[in-house]
């Protein structure tokens, strides 16, 4: 039913975690680890600084450690459920204002049209997609050479090294001319950037490289109209989402509720194939994703009238920056190599910025690395609960103390900036950020695509200058996550308006508070 969104099944469902008033923040280890983090704090109090790739303790306890499975050796894909992901893509269609306007006539008129995405895959990849489990040879094996195929439809491109494959799907009017002229044209590939040639350039000098293009879906005829357009664009979505192409945050809304997302890290379409379109350019109708744009002709779509191209050009922006947390260290070696590029070029001409904006990120950078590299001694304050923190800059830190356990040494602020504190005593905060998600994260809700889920804030509230017993603190708080994804950022060196424009990010205060 158009509108309804499908479980996959019970297992999958999600809980919702409400933000506390009153925080709770004690969390119970099982005794696994308990000795894990015992032996993780061991290593810590023995070494100076708080930037730390891994632990010895990672050896002893593997199971404590976020590995990336999915990114290793050729894994399994569940059996799609066919019918299902294409009743969740129309659903979801209705739920997007933008796209219900775009796509409301086609589905209204089309009669059933999430059999018709079905119908429209080509014999050996509905068998290979209802046969069950899917592996990458399986993939390999729908052959179909497009290159050769003057239809119009829907392709799969395969870059594949041993141990390592990466997967983009992609749509064309005539799939040989898309694929022989542009695909694999490098001089194309140089003139027209994106993720998927950025990836093929890193993998194709590699020993046992293989780029393998195979056949998913194809239509009748050209499109004919803007109609028939935007049926080759559910067409490329169906695949996409089929093969879990897209980035993790568009899947979870895409497809059925709970069905597993194991090939979202292998995926290399940026921009979802709803927004795809053609654009006139003098006699010639150009794919949208194929566009050649300057970067003020970027910004014109990002901000102008034309809602189709403002969203489009929205969902790009935000699928690279994206790219700043996937789990692949390639994928986000491709963010920083571009981000260290827009940097330089920033410090040289300020962007339009003034000097003293640039200072006041550098002061920021300048203390945040000191307080990772040393630690802060930090005054203890109490909230209206009666529960204590500590603060460094904007971003507080609940202790996990007893509640009113300092009553006799509260006192109220004169300064005004905190209300209440406790005379005579200080907490001494250590940050240590490490290179993969912990479970002995500050903040356990943090996702594994959050920087927070990577850092651990422990605290000496006993002598409070750090030679006394530290402690990890935690908390339960969910929009507490959005602030130390800041916090990491700064840490990381990335500048306030380059981490605001990321997902899940928040700031309550100003730009030079960062700098208290």
């Amino acid at each position: 039913m158009i509108g309804e969104r499908h479980r996959w099944d019970s297992e999958g469902e999600r809980m919702n975690v409400e933000e506390e008033t009153e925080p709770d923040d004690s969390v119970e280890f099982n005794t696994e680890t308990e000795k894990y983090a015992k032996a993780v704090l061991e290593e810590i109090r023995k070494l100076p600084g708080g930037r730390f790739s891994s632990f010895l303790a990672d050896n002893s306890f593997p199971r404590q450690v976020s590995h990336q499975d999915a990114l290793i050796g050729d894994p399994i894909l569940p059996k799609p459920p066919l019918r299902l992901i294409a009743d969740s893509i129309i659903s979801g269609i209705q739920l997007k204002e933008t796209q219900k306007k775009r796509y409301g006539d086609l589905i209204r008129y089309s009669a059933r049209i999430e059999d018709g995405l079905c119908d429209q895959l080509t014999p050996a990849a509905r068998e290979v997609f209802e046969k069950g489990s899917i592996t990458l040879d399986d993939l390999i094996g729908i052959g179909g050479n497009p290159d050769s195929d003057d239809r119009s439809g829907v392709y799969l491109h395969i870059l594949r090294i041993p141990n390592m494959f990466y997967l983009y799907v992609g749509q064309a009017v005539v799939l040989s001319e898309r694929i022989q002229y542009q695909h694999n044209d490098p001089e194309k590939r140089r003139k027209y950037p994106s993720l998927h040639y950025k990836v093929w350039e890193e993998l194709e000098g590699q020993d046992d490289f293989e780029s393998i293009f195979v056949t998913l879906g194809t239509v009748g005829h050209y499109p004919r109209d803007s109609s028939e357009q935007l049926s080759l664009n559910l067409l490329e979505m169906f695949g996409a989402c089929i093969l879990q192409t897209l980035k993790s945050s568009d899947l979870e809304f895409w497809l059925p509720e709970g069905f597993p997302v194991r090939w979202a890290d292998r995926g290399l379409n940026v921009a979802l194939p709803l927004w795809q379109g053609y654009i006139s350019r003098g006699s010639s109708q150009i794919l949208q994703a194929d566009m050649k744009m300057t970067k003020e002709e970027f910004s014109a779509a990002l901000h102008g009238a034309n809602e189709t191209r403002r969203q489009w050009a929205i969902n790009v922006k935000n699928s690279y920056q994206s790219l700043r947390v996937h789990p692949d260290p390639q994928m986000q070696a491709i963010w920083w190599k571009y981000f260290e590029k827009c940097c330089a070029a920033r410090d040289q001409l300020f962007l339009g910025r003034t000097k003293s904006y640039y200072t006041t990120q550098n002061n920021s950078r300048k203390n945040a690395l000191d307080f990772l590299a040393n630690g802060k001694q930090c005054k203890i304050v109490q909230s209206n609960w009666g529960s204590y923190s500590a603060s460094y800059a904007d971003y507080s830190f609940n202790l996990g103390l007893k509640a009113h356990c300092f009553n006799h040494l509260v006192k109220q602020s004169r300064s005004g900036k905190f209300d209440y504190f406790v005379d005579g005593k200080m907490a001494f905060l250590r940050p240590i950020l490490v290179d993969t998600p912990t479970n002995l994260r500050y903040a356990p809700n943090a996702l594994p695509t959050d920087p927070a889920s990577r850092l651990i804030i422990l605290a000496d509230t006993d002598k409070g200058d750090g030679t006394g017993k530290l402690r990890y603190l935690f908390t339960k708080g969910t929009k507490v996550v959005e602030k130390l994804n800041r916090l990491v950022d700064l840490f990381e060196g990335i500048d306030y308006d380059t981490s605001m424009s990321l997902e899940r990010r928040h700031s309550s205060g100003m730009r030079s508070r960062e700098t208290e």
